[in-house]
């Protein structure tokens, strides 16, 4: 199966999926990613394996299914600011991951880390790109698709790093400093 989420789907099918990812979740806070099988996650979920499989190919899947709504933290209403520098949302992002503190640090750590920071990092690019894209040479466009992978590429950078340091400021404060780098950069 796809993952993806029809628009109206059964309830037990939301039921499902919401307690696999609980269960993922769960397992993650405890042990590593590479640690946690398929078999724990459908036994911690009380669902057969069959439902695993009904609704997600692998656990891959299933953990960014999980994080489908950090796009949406992200890139709700973004768009470029009155002076052309690309907005993103990353305030509710970042109280996201203080809210729930233990997960986003077993997100951080090892394959699981790498899986979600690629996932944060194409989102954050694709988006960029559509930002900033303009009319102009060549050239001119593939430096402004640079840029947006290297602004990318350091938001999730800094988004770990305080993550990692034990969120010692405040998410308004990371929202800031995150605004006011990527101003910097496209200005």
């Amino acid at each position: 199966m796809s993952g993806k989420t029809p628009a109206r789907e059964d309830r037990r099918a939301v039921r499902s999926r919401k307690a696999l990812s609980d269960a993922f979740v769960s397992l993650l806070c405890e042990r590593p990613y590479a640690k946690i099988s398929i078999q724990a996650i459908v036994d911690r979920a009380d669902v057969g394996r069959s439902t695993f499989y009904e609704h997600f190919e692998n656990k891959e899947q299933l953990m960014l299914w999980g994080h489908d709504h950090l796009k949406e933290l992200i890139l709700g209403g973004a768009g470029p600011a009155s002076g052309g520098a690309p907005r993103l949302r990353f305030l509710g992002l970042y109280r996201h991951l203080a809210e729930s503190g233990a997960m986003a640090r077993a997100l951080g750590r090892g394959p699981a880390g790498e899986i979600i920071s690629g996932f944060l990092r194409d989102t954050l690019r694709r988006n960029l790109e559509a930002q900033v894209a303009r009319p102009g040479t060549r050239e001119q466009r593939m430096r402004l698709g640079l840029l947006a992978e290297a602004a990318a590429a350091g938001l999730v950078a800094v988004l770990w790093r305080w993550v990692r340091d034990g969120m010692p400021a405040a998410p308004e404060a990371m929202a800031d400093f995150c605004d006011a780098y990527l101003e910097r950069l496209f200005a």
